[in-house]
């Protein structure tokens, strides 16, 4: 090692123990897999309404992105482990990318499904289809209203679809 390198502070020893100790914790709840409703989909993701937006976040009440919010009701429900950050605030293709790893695309809107949102040139925004109101509703973390919020699918939204896709083990009839 080199002497005049610096060593390690204990708080970013601290910081990678907990990161290990969250993915193996992570990896034993997706083992245990059981089938998921898209209604329990929903309702996990509403217990985040309100938390802030926070590009890049995964923390539940402190901060999250669109996606840190598909991530953390993932994590909450074992339906997945992985996470991705290396994307900027317009992420090209990326996005598109990661989703077509891990999820199928569906036909049609249905409650609980992943949405993608191409806003500029590509996709860059997504969220969770709710039924909201006896109409379509959708639950994400934007950052021009600075938090997690749900609301109606109104056409302006509608019209920047681009796909929808399964959660992975989530039963959708």
């Amino acid at each position: 090692m080199n002497p005049i390198s610096p060593q390690p502070t204990k708080p970013r020893i601290i910081q990678e123990q907990l990161r290990e100790s969250k993915v193996k914790s992570q990896e034993s709840k997706v083992r245990k897999l059981k089938v998921i409703s898209p209604s329990k989909v929903v309702s996990v993701a509403q217990d985040l309404i309100g938390t802030p937006y926070k590009f890049q976040g995964r923390v539940p009440g402190v901060g999250c992105d669109c996606i840190g919010l598909v991530i953390l009701t993932a994590w909450e429900l074992g339906l997945f482990t992985f996470d991705f950050r290396n994307y900027s605030r317009n992420p090209g293709d990326i996005l598109e990318q990661e989703v077509n790893k891990h999820c199928q695309p569906l036909p049609e809107l249905i409650e609980g499904a992943l949405v993608l949102f191409k806003i500029d040139r590509v996709p860059q925004h997504c969220g969770i289809i709710t039924n909201y109101r006896n109409d379509w509703g959708l639950i994400h973390a934007y950052e021009n209203v600075g938090q997690v919020r749900e609301h109606r699918l109104i056409k302006w939204w509608k019209d920047k679809i681009v796909g929808i896709y399964t959660l992975p083990n989530v039963e959708y009839v």
